[in-house]
């Protein structure tokens, strides 16, 4: 049997199923946290610095310090921007086999997880848990996780 460069590693046995789920599921807790969480929901990290009043996007402020301040590294905003590019990624996957298209997906998305709105249809527990597990992959995927790996950036001098 010849692999395809195409497709994604399987995991050998349920341990290692296990071990996938749970490092996704935790990614997904991590960022955008989870309101059915018990004893308490957990908060993500994209919750919390939304939730912050302000976010400073002008240059970096001068500082008495020899030491430059990293350019590379990613700031607030590139977070926002790399979490929200993945969930709509996510949520185009899980559309595909849900009863509803796209956009619809991704507003109950906000419903469920963002604004946690208990006005409209929520996903029931099986949704959630295949919405979890997609965009938990993304984000491990693309290093948006785990969060404290995400705001480093290793400086290398060119020679």
């Amino acid at each position: 049997m010849v692999k395809s460069k195409g497709k994604k590693k399987e995991p050998k046995d349920r341990k290692d199923q296990s071990e996938l789920w749970s490092r996704n599921k935790n990614a997904f807790d991590q960022i955008i946290g989870d309101p059915y969480s018990k004893p308490e929901p957990i908060e993500g990290h994209y919750a919390t610095l939304k939730s912050r009043s302000s976010i400073a996007i002008a240059a970096p402020k001068e500082t008495s310090s020899p030491e430059a301040v990293n350019e590379a590294r990613p700031g607030i905003v590139d977070f926002f921007c790399d979490v929200e590019a993945a969930v709509q990624d996510g949520i185009k996957v899980f559309s595909r086999s849900w009863r509803e298209g796209y956009a619809e997906a991704l507003f109950v998305f906000m419903t469920t997880y963002i604004t946690e709105d208990d006005g409209y249809y929520k996903f029931n527990q099986r949704e959630r848990s295949k919405i979890e597990q997609i965009v938990g992959r993304i984000f491990v995927e693309r290093n948006i996780s785990p969060v404290r790996r995400y705001f480093t950036a290793i400086r290398r001098k060119h020679e």
